[in-house]
């Protein structure tokens, strides 16, 4: 209510004069405080019910009574305060105020800012693939005040997700996946406040996983084959995801023959005899597996025939023949001639 006043007074001959006059208004009713709405993680809305009508603003006071946002508006219904921290609880009352003063407090209400936007550093890059089981993410916000207090997560093959309060829970320390599947994985992940509601959804993918060695077999040989010369190596190889790298080795995988699946050997440059030959393949993810055969390496000529009694005698030939003679796998003619000596030791 607005007051109108004058002030009167006599004089010794009792004459009235108005020696003042003004008005006064009285400090405001107080307002009654209503909810508060959560706009972000910086800002929250306070709402409240003007009870006056003589004020020229509200005043929003936190519980130490200090004026923490004000509107210079008469009948506001709402003051929205920014600047906060993200999931904190903040005590707040409101005032109405005039030129006479501020109003009693209005009874407090509280509320948590939202929870910071997710944010998280994975242990593996989105380009490349990887043969161990396990991913770690690590949060970037504080788990608690401050951050959030949980993350509810889906780690699934879909590109994308909807998370809600069913998904699995993580509210504290860093985050650890196994993975058991061979496959193309994302996370999908959303931060939650004290108060238990949702900010926004991130997602973070591909991660590429490949637990499946690759296969090789040599099929141009078989262990125990019999070589000489120049050979053709050759080699059968499959991945699931696929092959980076390929080669045959001669005797020791320090020792590489070549850098494809299909190779020429010369087995004239090596030493006879048994030589393991490797063929080997890697996959993306770093994944080896090989195959190894030996092979007997004969270059040798065969020698020829020593006689069983090489003597000067006089002999006679008595018939001519041919046997054949297996050497090393190979199979060799040898002629010899059979000669009879007489008692004279002359040829008959």
């Amino acid at each position: 209510t607005y007051y109108i006043y004058s002030v009167n007074s006599e004089d010794a001959e009792n004459s009235s004069y108005i020696t003042d006059s003004g008005s006064t208004n009285p400090i405001p009713a107080a307002p009654t405080i209503g909810s508060a709405t959560v706009l972000s993680s910086t800002s929250i809305r306070w709402s409240f019910t003007d009870n006056a009508d003589n004020e020229t603003g509200f005043k929003i006071h936190d519980a130490s009574h200090n004026t923490v946002a004000t509107v210079s508006t008469a009948g506001a219904s709402s003051i929205t305060e920014t600047g906060l921290t993200a999931n904190t609880q903040y005590i707040r009352h409101v005032h109405a105020f005039n030129g006479a003063g501020d109003s009693a407090a209005s009874t407090s209400v509280s509320k948590y800012t939202l929870a910071a936007s997710p944010s998280v550093t994975p242990s593996k890059d989105t380009t490349s693939w990887y043969n161990n089981t396990i991913i770690t993410f690590t949060s970037n916000v504080s788990l608690g005040v401050g951050g959030v207090s949980y993350y509810r997560y889906a780690f699934t093959e879909a590109a994308t997700g909807v998370i809600t309060n069913f998904n699995t829970l993580w509210n504290s320390g860093t985050l650890s996946i196994p993975i058991s599947t061979s496959g193309i994985y994302y996370l999908h992940i959303k931060g939650y406040n004290a108060e238990n509601v949702a900010t926004s959804q991130a997602s973070y993918g591909p991660f590429h996983f490949d637990l499946e060695k690759p296969i090789v077999k040599i099929t141009s040989h078989t262990s125990g084959d019999y070589v000489k010369g120049e050979i053709t190596l050759e080699a059968d190889i499959s991945d699931n995801v696929g092959v980076t790298d390929v080669g045959f080795y001669d005797n020791s995988l320090s020792s590489r023959i070549s850098t494809t699946r299909k190779a020429s050997f010369d087995t004239r440059k090596v030493e006879d005899g048994k030589r393991k030959i490797y063929a080997q393949v890697s996959d993306a993810a770093g994944s080896t597996s090989a195959n190894i055969i030996t092979l007997n390496v004969d270059n040798v000529k065969p020698s020829a025939p020593v006689p069983a009694n090489p003597d000067k005698a006089k002999d006679k030939d008595t018939s001519k023949g041919a046997i054949e003679e297996v050497k090393k796998g190979q199979t060799v003619k040898v002629y010899f001639q059979i000669k009879e000596k007489t008692a004279d030791n002359r040829s008959s």
